[in-house]
């Protein structure tokens, strides 16, 4: 995906996020109101095969407008955008987090009565996007909270159903 065409294209990693009807769920960093992004998918078979589409990409693409502000429970702010997908995860589960400013924190995943399942990452996240991720598929289905802390003792929470 880009909001230039001429700078190229960023890639983002999809998952399954509903196998019953063969669902797919990718990542767009969240932009603001008015921006187009243009995009295409690009996936590779077990077998190695690499397919596009449209079938014209990258040279042809798929573009739309964003509209209006997002009434998501994301976590943002002028220094943070906090996320995780797939939501409901079920296997490798991705968390991008961006930055204008270098960040000490931490990202650990809770269970609904507190208790600390999994720590992500400690350390300190320089300025722009990182990604990190877990894998889902050992947790017990229901429902759990990924928190970001910094350093300063600010948290960000964001609710993870697992499948």
């Amino acid at each position: 995906y880009t909001n230039d065409t001429s700078l190229g294209f960023a890639q983002g990693p999809m998952g399954l996020s509903n196998p019953s009807n063969n669902t797919w769920t990718g990542y767009i960093v969240e932009m603001p109101a008015g921006t187009t992004i243009y995009y295409y998918i690009e996936a590779s078979s077990n077998s190695g095969k690499t397919q596009v589409r449209p079938i014209t990409a990258p040279k042809g693409f798929w573009k739309f407008t964003v509209e209006g502000s997002s009434e998501s429970n994301n976590i943002k702010d002028d220094k943070i955008n906090f996320r995780v997908f797939p939501n409901p995860a079920g296997a490798i589960t991705c968390i991008p987090v961006s930055t204008n400013q270098n960040l000490n924190c931490s990202i650990k995943l809770f269970d609904v009565l507190g208790n600390e399942i999994i720590k992500v990452f400690e350390g300190t996240i320089y300025t722009g996007e990182k990604k990190f991720f877990f894998d889902a598929e050992a947790l017990a289905p229901g429902a759990y909270f990924l928190v970001l802390e910094k350093q300063a003792g600010e948290k960000y929470c964001e609710k993870l159903m697992v499948k």
